[in-house]
């Protein structure tokens, strides 16, 4: 079997999906048979004269109209294998070249179509979204989709009509240096070469700016929690500067000296930040899989996160899920996870039997079903 896997473009790919490309391509290769190959392979990204790529609106021209749209599908043609994977619905594209019957695609999330406010300019919702809707209707004509949630596969079918018997959920893995600190680990001297306090508790958020990570409900659910008790408490975030809007926000609730942003973390580092949070704060309102969440389980770190979209799938039973909205609610859930040690051992506990069920064995075991269903259809048509 020979497996062509397409992800970005080789100038510029997300974190998120570099990372699943990544795990999913070395879990196969462990399975490979003699008669198996599995490439990675990457599109063209256009490299602009610097003067042009500052330009943050002709560096999207470049990367959305003429990589992802031009090139990569041109070269796709010449990299097919027997089976052809798409591992980023972004490239949907590309299932608009290469044989729909051979083809796959991984569809992570709708959020461009289904998040309010996530363009935030015209130029944003005259381009960005046209494209992005291209490349979903190309997805669609690729022969299986694989979503990462049934919240994912939901809204795959709502937005294109797709036959939902062929839409198969393969959530993601996570990789197995995910795991609780070892017996005797110094969490104070990772403390103290992160920069940060000992004897403060640590709230820790993951994610963008953008509209569906909810920062403004992190932000008041935060200051809840800090009225609501007696001792320091400090907010880890992990993710870009914040808007102008955002920070209004965090001076109007006087949390400037409370929140702390690490930036640049390498995959040991962040699995240490994990191991000296004592919660992990999520209230997104959309999300088509939950990484973080699932990181977190695995570190044996308490979640408290938002009921919305797919994050409940992640989490399973027994964890604390609210309302977006629920400040409240997440704040005295934080607050009991802080005070309350045989409350917060429970939660490990049951994190960790439930990151169990999530690897990226199973996960390449799955998709090669994908693959050998594909071929035998295609032998026999």
């Amino acid at each position: 079997m020979r497996v062509a896997l397409f992800g970005g473009l080789d100038t510029e790919w997300g974190y998120s999906m570099q990372r699943y490309a990544d795990q999913l391509v070395a879990a196969l290769r462990t399975q490979a048979g003699p008669d198996d190959s599995f490439e990675l392979r990457y599109g063209p990204g256009p490299r602009l004269p610097a003067p042009l790529s500052r330009s943050r609106r002709l560096a999207a021209l470049a990367n959305e109209g003429l990589a992802t749209r031009v090139l990569y599908p041109r070269m796709a043609l010449g990299m097919q294998g027997e089976i052809n994977h798409v591992l980023d619905h972004s490239f949907g594209s590309l299932a608009s070249v290469l044989p729909p019957e051979r083809t796959v695609v991984t569809c992570h999330d709708l959020i461009p179509l289904e998040v309010p406010g996530i363009h935030r300019t015209i130029y944003s919702r005259l381009t960005g979204r046209r494209w992005f809707v291209k490349c979903i209707k190309d997805m669609a004509r690729a022969r299986r989709i694989i979503a990462i949630s049934e919240h994912t596969k939901r809204e795959v079918v709502k937005q294109t009509g797709y036959d939902p018997d062929s839409i198969i959920v393969i959530p993601h893995g996570v990789a197995d240096c995910f795991r609780p600190p070892g017996k005797g680990a110094d969490l104070e001297s990772v403390k103290r070469q992160l920069g940060l306090r000992s004897g403060c508790k640590y709230l820790l958020h993951i994610g963008s700016c953008q509209p569906n990570k909810n920062l403004p409900a992190l932000f008041k659910t935060f200051a809840l929690v800090r009225r609501k008790v007696d001792y320091a408490v400090r907010l880890l975030r992990l993710g870009p500067p914040l808007t102008v809007d955002l920070e209004r926000l965090v001076s109007q609730l006087e949390l400037q000296e409370c929140i702390l942003r690490l930036e640049g973390l390498a995959v040991d580092e962040l699995i240490s930040v994990y191991h000296i949070a004592d919660a992990l704060l999520y209230p997104s309102t959309y999300e088509g899989f939950g990484r973080p969440v699932l990181e977190a389980m695995a570190c044996g770190l308490p979640v408290v996160a938002s009921s919305a979209a797919a994050i409940p799938e992640v989490l399973g039973e027994g964890q604390l899920t609210f309302a977006p909205d629920d400040h409240e609610g997440m704040a005295d859930a934080v607050v009991q996870i802080l005070q309350d040690p045989d409350h917060r051992a429970t939660l490990i506990e049951r994190g960790l039997r439930r990151a169990e069920a999530f690897s990226w064995k199973g996960v390449a075991q799955r998709t090669r079903a994908v693959y050998e269903e594909l071929l035998e259809e295609d032998r026999v048509s």
